[in-house]
């Protein structure tokens, strides 16, 4: 009798329990590892010409005139410098002459070394006399070319050093081209130009204002003491940023992106 007793209340305890196999189990998932942060770090910059060109000729010869001034602004192709061409230019139609004398010569003497009436040496002579006064005609000729000097794109003549009259040489500077453009150049150590890549855009400041600019020139360890990094970077003008000029102080702005564990 007692074992039936002990029987019912085992299994009236089994079915008081409440069952939870079927409901989820909630369970807080917290990560840990590193979390980039976004910062800037400022470096000083100076802005300079995009493009800058010191004209110079290759010929030696006197300054006939110079038609523009320090501070004006030209376009592609402009007159920039006219040297004296007249001895040049004698110099040319002496040598056309001798070249069409020589022309004919060769022509004469493939004639007759065709007919058997000419050895091979008068002719490779007549052919050597061709070809040295075609070369000195030609060379003449692109000389001539360097007697007019143009603006080889649109600028602002930064100064010029000679004037009409002037005898000039070849390699010597006669006048500096800016052009139109600007950009940033500055130095980064080395996590700061890691950071970046060509054709990002960057923003700076200049007083008061402030600019973008985009990335294209990166050069690391362009300096061999410091190991810091050379950066150039292309201003995009607004109105905003009208009268900078080059050799204005500026702020470059970097972002660095750096880990911070949470």
């Amino acid at each position: 009798m007692k074992s039936g007793l002990i029987l019912l209340f085992l299994a009236s305890s089994c079915q008081s329990q409440p069952t939870n196999a079927e409901e989820p189990i909630k369970v807080l998932v917290q990560s840990v590892g590193n979390i980039y942060h976004t910062m800037t770090d400022w470096y000083p910059g100076t802005l300079a010409a995009a493009k800058q060109a010191a004209i110079s000729t290759r010929i030696s010869a006197n300054v006939r005139s110079v038609p523009v001034e320090v501070g004006q602004k030209v376009r592609k192709g402009a007159l920039l410098l006219r040297l004296a061409d007249e001895d040049l230019r004698s110099q040319l139609v002496a040598a056309h002459a001798e070249l069409d004398a020589a022309s004919a010569s060769a022509r004469r003497m493939e004639t007759l070394a065709a007919q058997g009436q000419a050895t091979g040496t008068e002719l490779e002579a007549a052919v050597a006399r061709r070809a040295q006064s075609q070369a000195q005609f030609d060379t003449l000729k692109e000389n001539l070319s360097y007697a007019s000097i143009r603006a080889p794109f649109d600028g602002t003549v930064q100064s010029k050093t000679v004037s009409a009259g002037d005898l000039v040489t070849p390699g010597q500077s006669l006048l500096v081209l800016q052009g139109t453009g600007l950009e940033v150049t500055a130095t980064l150590d080395e996590p700061s130009a890691r950071s970046l890549r060509i054709g990002q855009t960057v923003r700076f400041e200049a007083g008061d204002r402030a600019g973008t600019a985009v990335v294209s020139v990166l050069a690391p360890g362009a300096d061999p003491i410091s190991h810091r990094s050379a950066i150039r970077a292309q201003v995009a003008l607004n109105e905003n940023l009208k009268g900078l000029r080059t050799g204005d102080f500026v702020r470059l702005s970097i972002p660095l992106y750096k880990a911070v564990q949470e």
